[in-house]
Parts: structure tokens; sequence; C-alpha cells
């Protein structure tokens, strides 16, 4: 884990886990956020933030940008009006 981008200057980052079911990919990243985790709280890495996406759960691959959205946003704001009238209701 000697790869990681960090600093006032990293603006963050994506990573896509792809592969067949059952190899591990699940286990694997919330191994590494762990780790990671750990490293925050001993003061080593900065805080961040972990957000997963399954996008089997999706209806449409446009729905990963309101899941972001509703996890960036504090609990109070609500914008189902708007994706109603961009990408039709959601199924949840």
């Amino acid at each position: 884990m000697g790869h990681i981008a960090t600093g006032e200057d990293c603006l963050g980052q994506c990573l896509y886990v792809a592969g067949v079911p059952g190899t591990g990919k699940t286990a694997t990243v919330h191994e590494v956020i762990r780790q990671l985790r750990s490293q925050m709280d001993d003061g080593d890495l900065p805080a961040f933030r972990f957000v997963e996406i399954n996008a089997l759960r999706l209806p449409s691959p446009q729905h990963a940008y309101v899941q972001l959205y509703r996890v960036s946003q504090p609990s109070s704001c609500t914008i189902s009006w708007l994706i109603g009238a961009v990408w039709g209701p959601l199924r949840e």
C-alpha cells in the first residue's frame, strides 16, 4: 500500500473492481479499507470517506451519480424530485 496519494493536493481517487462472482473482490476491498482506516485512526493517513456502490443493484448506470450525491449530502437533503425528472422513479 505504498502507492496511496495523500496530502492537500489529493482530490480523491476512484477504483473500479471487476471480476467473476466468488473471486473475493468485495472481501479484498473491505480488507484494504479496514487497513486504511486503521492507518487513518493512527494519524498516518488523512481522513477519508469510503463509498461502495454495487452496480448490480442499480436500475441504470446513471444512478451511480445519484448514490454519490446521496452520500455527499446531509441527511435532510432530498433530490427525489430531480431524480424522477431526469431518470424516472428509483427502484429501492
